[in-house]
């Protein structure tokens, strides 16, 4: 057992694996700070797949963390087929977060037919500054996710974030060794959605990934109300502390 975990550790080592915490609040981004994570994703109401954050809330974050700070760039709930004002304030928003020192942005959007929008792409890219893209789980609703990611290395986007078209990065692993096998190094498949310390190590031998993304969300305590409140979504630290030593040591 002790040399199993030897061998699976020694591994992560050898790749220098980079963390992504996908951060919804700022004591979130204070604990990714203080404990030396690689990057962070922001972004407000996670629960719902997360949505662009406030101004103050890329400023402050900014002002905390010093390493990558990549911003959600998502309008609104729901699909990611956009209209033509939901587009403007997706670029508006862009210039806003570029304005205040972030080092990427994580976007995605898909026409009615499940395929990327590749002519909005476009128009992100041109607006983009030059900056650093991700491409969001949007990626996981494409019809074809071969020809999607063709389409991604076309383009010269820096990294995927997708589930491998599956609920969780665990249950997609098999398409996610796929998609990485195929990039050829060409673009950053970065696996996500329900990675935690007890998997992290497994979805990274499985499928080849040097670089991951998790949101080790604490579970709060639900307060009662006469308010449908929501809760709040401040990283684990304790988790978080346990991944970093996994993938640090």
């Amino acid at each position: 057992m002790a040399a199993d975990f030897e061998a699976a550790f020694f591994i992560l080592m050898k790749k220098n694996i980079l963390f992504e915490l996908c951060a919804a609040d700022i004591r979130s981004v204070e604990m990714a700070e203080h404990h030396a994570v690689d990057a962070i994703e922001l972004c407000q109401d996670l629960n719902h797949g997360g949505i662009t954050p406030s101004y103050s809330h890329i400023k402050y974050a900014r002002k905390i963390f010093r390493k990558e700070l990549a911003i959600l760039i998502r309008p609104r709930l729901g699909h990611f087929v956009y209209n033509p004002m939901e587009k403007q304030l997706m670029l508006e928003d862009i210039r806003v977060a570029i304005d205040l020192g972030a080092d990427a942005l994580v976007v995605g959007a898909l026409t009615d037919t499940n395929e990327l929008d590749v002519a909005f792409m476009e128009e992100i890219i041109a607006n983009s500054m030059g900056i650093s893209l991700c491409f969001h789980r949007a990626f996981d609703m494409v019809a074809d996710p071969f020809h999607s990611l063709n389409h991604l290395m076309e383009l010269q986007i820096d990294r995927l974030l997708t589930s491998g078209q599956h609920k969780t990065a665990w249950e997609g692993r098999e398409m996610l060794k796929q998609l990485i096998d195929t990039s050829e190094d060409k673009i950053r498949i970065m696996p996500g959605c329900g990675i935690h310390t007890k998997n992290v190590q497994a979805i990274i031998n499985d499928t080849g990934a040097q670089r991951v993304h998790a949101s080790l969300k604490h579970k709060s305590i639900q307060h009662s109300s006469t308010l449908a409140l929501g809760q709040e979504e401040m990283v684990d630290e304790h988790e978080l502390i346990e991944m970093m030593k996994l993938l640090k040591s």
